[in-house]
C-alpha cells in the first residue's frame, strides 16, 4: 500500500516483480480509464543484467531498462529525483552553468516546430455523442462514408497545432509553465502556424508560399504557457557535440551490437507537461512509481500531457534524460479493444494573433499513424460505451505499465500499442524546464521482420477495416497494391480477399491464426 497523491488516489498497487517468468504483478485496482488491472512491465537492471535484453528483443517482448543512461553526461550532471531507480552512484558536480544552460545557448536561435494542444491529450478523437464502434465480428460496411463537414457522425482525429518559433522562445514558455505562469505580458514569441497534412519534403515549399493568415506574428509567452507544448526534433539536425552531451552512445552498443548498423533515426522529445500552468507545488504531483492515475479532468490533468495509443513499424528504445514519463502498452492483437485506424477525418488547432486557438478541418483523411478512440484521459464508462470489445480483449491481453525517470529507458517492439504520458518536470529537476528524452529507431533484421510480419500485416488490415471515412475494401485494395509493388505474393491477397468478402471482417484476429499464415 502506498501513500496517495492527487494523481494516484484512484489506485493502490502491489510492488512490481523484477524476475522474468514469475507470476505477473499488477495494480490492486483497475485503471480508471481502462477498467482492468495493469501488469508491471518486466525490468532489466543496467548494466548488470544487460545480456538479458537479447531474450526480450528476440521474443518481441517490451521491457524497462532501469539505469541504462545513468552514466550519460546529461543525467550525471543532474540531481536524481526522489525514489529514482536510475543509479545508486552519486552524480558528478555539474559543470559551470550546467549542460542545460549550454543547450539553451547553443540552440536558442534555432527555429523549431512546437506542437501545442489546449487539452490533455495529443492525437485524441473528437467523438460524437452516442457513437459506438461496431461489435466484434460485424461485417465490413460496403457503403462509402462520404467526407463531409459535419463528419457524418464519425469520430474526428484532433491533431495538435504546430508553431514554428525560436528554440529560445519554447524554452522561455516552458520556464513560465514550471514557475506557474510568471512570464511578463511584454515577453513575446515570433511564431507561425504550420500545417500537419504536408509531407516533410513539401514543408519548405509551403513555408515559402504562406498566405496572409499564415504570416508570422507575435504572441505573448503567457498565452503559450496556457497550452501543452511539445517540441520534437530530428537529431540529425542538431550539432554532433550537442548530441554527445545528451546521449553518450547508441544504446545498441551495449544491448545488442547487431542493431547498430540499423539505427534509422533519433528524435528528441521535449515537453513541460499539460495545458495551463501547474502550481509551483507540482513536485508533489509527479506520478507514483507504484500507482498510475487516470490523469483526467478530475485528477489534476494539467500536470501531464498524454499521447494517444499508436504503434510503430521499427524497434524503439526510448531513453528518458530528465523529468518523468508513464508508458502504457498493449500487444498488437489487443487492437480490437482500442478501435484504431488511420482513415478518418482530421482537424488541427490553429493559433490566431489574438491568442485564441481554433479547430480547423484538414484536407487529409489519412493520418500518418493508427490512433485509438479509447483514451487514457477518458473514464472507463466512456471508453467502454464507445468500444464494447474492451473487456472481452482484456480477458486475454492485459495492459502493461511503468514509470520512467532520468536514466531509465524502455524497449517497445514493432506493432505494440503505446500511450505515453509526459509529466511537468519536478522543481528539483529543472536543469532544463521540460522533460527531455531521446528515442532510437532501428530497422528490423531479417529474422525480426519474419517474426513480426504477420502481426504488422494484421494491424494494417484492421486499420483499413476500422476506417471511419472511405470504403474499407478500397483501403484494403490500395494497401495490397503497395505490398505487391514490393514483391509480395499475389495469391496471399487473393485468399484473404476472398475470405474477407465471404466472411466479413476479422476484427478479432486472435481467433483466426490462418490469417497470419496468409501474411507470411
Amino acid at each position: 500500500i502506498v501513500s496517495e497523491s492527487t494523481h494516484t488516489r484512484h489506485l493502490r498497487a502491489a510492488p512490481p516483480s523484477h524476475t522474468r517468468g514469475a507470476s505477473a504483478m499488477e495494480t490492486v485496482l483497475p485503471h480508471p480509464a481502462l477498467g482492468t488491472k495493469l501488469a508491471y512491465l518486466d525490468e532489466i537492471r543496467c548494466p548488470d543484467d544487460e545480456e538479458r535484453f537479447k531474450e526480450f528483443a528476440e521474443s518481441g517482448t517490451p521491457c524497462v531498462l532501469r539505469g541504462l543512461a545513468s552514466q550519460w553526461p546529461f543525467v550525471l550532471q543532474r540531481s536524481p529525483a526522489p525514489n529514482s531507480a536510475a543509479s545508486a552512484t552519486p552524480p558528478a558536480p555539474p559543470p559551470a552553468g550546467g549542460l542545460g544552460a549550454e543547450l539553451r545557448r547553443r540552440m536558442g536561435s534555432r527555429t523549431c516546430r512546437v506542437s501545442f494542444e489546449p487539452g490533455p491529450t495529443l492525437f485524441g478523437f473528437d467523438v460524437p455523442e452516442g457513437w459506438s464502434a461496431p461489435a466484434l465480428g460485424d461485417r465490413c460496411p460496403d457503403e462509402v462514408v462520404e467526407v463531409a463537414e459535419d463528419g457524418n457522425g464519425q469520430p474526428r482525429l484532433v491533431n495538435p497545432g504546430r508553431l514554428s518559433m525560436p528554440f529560445a522562445s519554447f524554452w522561455e514558455a516552458c520556464e513560465g509553465k514550471c514557475r506557474g505562469g510568471s512570464s511578463s505580458s511584454k515577453s513575446v514569441a515570433r511564431v507561425r502556424n504550420e500545417p500537419y497534412d504536408l509531407e516533410e519534403q513539401d514543408l519548405a515549399v509551403a513555408q515559402s508560399h504562406h498566405g496572409p493568415s499564415d504570416a508570422p506574428f507575435d504572441v505573448p509567452l503567457r498565452v503559450l504557457e496556457r497550452f501543452a507544448l511539445y517540441c520534437v526534433e530530428d537529431a540529425k539536425d542538431w550539432p554532433q557535440d550537442v548530441l554527445d552531451s545528451l546521449s553518450a552512445e547508441d544504446p545498441a552498443a551495449s544491448l545488442l551490437p547487431a542493431w547498430r548498423p540499423r539505427l534509422a533515426e533519433r528524435r528528441l522529445w521535449m515537453s513541460a507537461g499539460g495545458p495551463a500552468p501547474a502550481p509551483p507545488s507540482a513536485e508533489a504531483e509527479a506520478p507514483d512509481a507504484k500507482a498510475p492515475g487516470a490523469g483526467g479532468a478530475g485528477a489534476g490533468a494539467t500536470a501531464a500531457i498524454t499521447a494517444g495509443f499508436h504503434w510503430d513499424h521499427m524497434q524503439n528504445i526510448h531513453v528518458v534524460l530528465s523529468g518523468a514519463k508513464e508508458f502504457f502498452l498493449l500487444p498488437p492483437l489487443a487492437a480490437p479493444a482500442l478501435h484504431a485506424t488511420r482513415f478518418c477525418q482530421q482537424a488541427q488547432w490553429h493559433l490566431r494573433p489574438d491568442g485564441v486557438a481554433t479547430l480547423e478541418a484538414m484536407q487529409s483523411c489519412e493520418s500518418s499513424s493508427d490512433y485509438a478512440v479509447v483514451a487514457l484521459n477518458e473514464d472507463y464508462a466512456t471508453n467502454s460505451s464507445r468500444c464494447s470489445a474492451m473487456q472481452e480483449v482484456w480477458a486475454e491481453h492485459q495492459p502493461l505499465w511503468s514509470v520512467l525517470r532520468a536514466g531509465d529507458a524502455i524497449y517497445i517492439p514493432p506493432g505494440w500499442w503505446h500511450s505515453v504520458r509526459t509529466w511537468q518536470p519536478r522543481l528539483a529537476e529543472q536543469g532544463v524546464p521540460f522533460s527531455l528524452s531521446v528515442n532510437f529507431w532501428y530497422t528490423l533484421t531479417d529474422d525480426a521482420a519474419a517474426a513480426h510480419r504477420s502481426k504488422l500485416f494484421t494491424l494494417q488490415v484492421l486499420s483499413c477495416q476500422r476506417a471511419m471515412v472511405g470504403n474499407p475494401l478500397t483501403h484494403l485494395e490500395k494497401f495490397w497494391a503497395k505490398l505487391e509493388a514490393q514483391g509480395c505474393r499475389s495469391d496471399a491477397w487473393a485468399r484473404y480477399d476472398d475470405s474477407l468478402r465471404r466472411e466479413g471482417t476479422a476484427d478479432s484476429p486472435r481467433r483466426d491464426s490462418e490469417g497470419y499464415e496468409w501474411a507470411d
